[in-house]
């Protein structure tokens, strides 16, 4: 049997936020307005198809002087107060005046544990000392989370007055907590009953294991991605070859790699479970940092001077490693074009995306071609860009729901631009194996896993 833990509060203190992010449902109403919560509902974590542990959102207090009046009029010992309470329950069970504290009891006398919620950006009152002698009643293992929904800091107070009502006391942000600190507070239900602790380290290393699944999943789809991407070529039959037919190719073989990019994002939202998260390139600031642009090269790819560096290092002609002599008939992708994502002529290695040529055909007609990539610059753009949304989708907790800005950052230390630099140039050359992407892959891995685990 998983263990079962109601969370209990004053209205507007977080439970629903915490609901929200420990169990990793982001299908859970949150609001600003109290009284949302109006029943007690059970959000089960699974994790492989096996419950590991649910969480019960629960209506805030309602009327806590009252009930604990009714408690206090009863001169029971400590042995009998469940009893009281449940006296409580039977006698109100129909007065809409007690509806949401008796929904909040309920299950806490099913056999529920209980995580207290309060928020210790305000100043602690003694009024919430009516919630805590009231699920003293219970008799239930329970503990207190001290969730800051503002800046300012009152858990020195607040941890005085808790101590006396419940085993432990944990500080626990949902919108902040990585990974590390989600672990922690598992495995703090589980000291608060014995029976609890192996469903607790199960649950651990089940979540443990799915964290390492979904960054496995988001490196293997990256991978997908790039290497498509690179790869991508698009073709159009003609009988007369114009500047006008080469501009409408161009802007369709733009459009189409900014579809793959859209694609590659819906897809790693999915693999970190984030169903009702609405998010746009517009909410994450890349229609600011625009794929085809001066800037997204600035932010994500390399410096002239790496290039260059890379380029001599890795035994790559200037001319073929970075400004790339075009094929056949080629026509210079961008030159006095605006495009998709932005102006892009003019700078180093962007007025040079990609390889344009004319195909014959001894049955006659003619076909352009667009693509493939022949800007290893690009390519850097591309994994950067897929790297650092991919590693602010995975942080972002169940219970966020306002737009997400993403800080860019490179995530690729020297070392791992000089192996992409290399990985990069294989991939540009058709230098295609099974090899040479399963070592892509395992690298973005690598780098997942620094960022997302081991830098916790």
């Amino acid at each position: 049997m998983y263990p079962k833990f109601a969370v209990v509060g004053h209205p507007n203190k977080g439970k629903s936020t915490i609901v929200s992010a420990l169990a990793m449902d982001d299908s859970i109403e949150i609001s600003d307005i109290p009284g949302t919560t109006t029943k007690a509902t059970e959000y089960p974590l699974k994790i492989d198809n096996k419950i590991v542990y649910s969480l019960i959102d629960t209506p805030g207090f309602q009327r806590p002087r009252q009930v604990l009046e009714f408690l206090k009029s009863k001169d029971v010992p400590a042995t009998k107060r469940v009893e009281v309470l449940k006296e409580f329950i039977e006698l109100h069970k129909d007065n809409p005046k007690f509806r949401d504290d008796i929904e909040l009891l309920k299950p806490i006398l099913d056999g529920a544990g209980v995580i207290y919620i309060v928020d210790a950006s305000k100043p602690y009152s003694s009024e919430f000392e009516l919630d805590m002698q009231i699920l003293s009643y219970t008799g239930a293992e329970s503990m207190a989370i001290l969730n800051f929904i503002d800046n300012e800091d009152y858990s020195k107070e607040w941890k005085s007055a808790l101590k006396h009502y419940f085993k432990l006391i944990k500080r626990f942000n949902p919108l902040r907590a990585d990974i590390n600190e989600y672990i922690d507070l598992l495995s703090a239900f589980g000291h608060l009953n014995e029976e609890w602790q192996e469903s607790i380290k199960e649950a651990i290393k089940a979540f443990e294991k799915l964290y390492i699944m979904r960054i496995e999943n988001s490196a293997s789809k990256i991978t997908n991605f790039i290497f498509d991407t690179l790869s991508y070529t698009k073709v159009k039959s003609f009988e007369k070859e114009s500047e006008e037919l080469k501009r409408s190719l161009i802007e369709e073989f733009k459009a189409d790699i900014i579809k793959k990019e859209n694609r590659l994002y819906k897809e790693i939202k999915s693999i970190w479970d984030h169903k009702n998260l609405s998010i746009s390139l517009e909410d994450i600031g890349l229609t600011n940092i625009e794929l085809f642009s001066k800037e997204s090269e600035e932010y994500f790819g390399l410096s002239k001077k790496e290039l260059i560096t890379y380029s001599a290092t890795v035994g790559a002609a200037i001319g073929a490693g970075v400004d790339f002599a075009l094929l056949g008939h080629t026509f210079l992708l961008g030159a006095a074009i605006g495009g998709v994502g932005g102006a892009i002529a003019g700078y180093l290695g962007f007025d040079k995306l990609a390889q344009i040529k004319i195909l014959g055909h001894k049955f006659g007609g003619k076909k352009l071609q667009v693509g493939p990539i022949k800007n290893i610059n690009f390519a850097f753009v591309l994994l950067n860009r897929a790297l650092n949304f991919t590693k602010e989708i995975a942080q972002i907790s169940h219970a966020k729901r306002e737009n997400i800005k993403i800080e860019y950052n490179s995530l690729l230390s020297q070392k791992d631009k000089k192996e992409f630099f290399k990985l990069h140039k294989k991939i540009i050359e058709n230098k295609i194996t099974p090899q040479l992407k399963e070592e892509y892959e395992k690298k973005i891995k690598e780098i997942l896993l620094k960022e997302l685990k081991g830098s916790s």
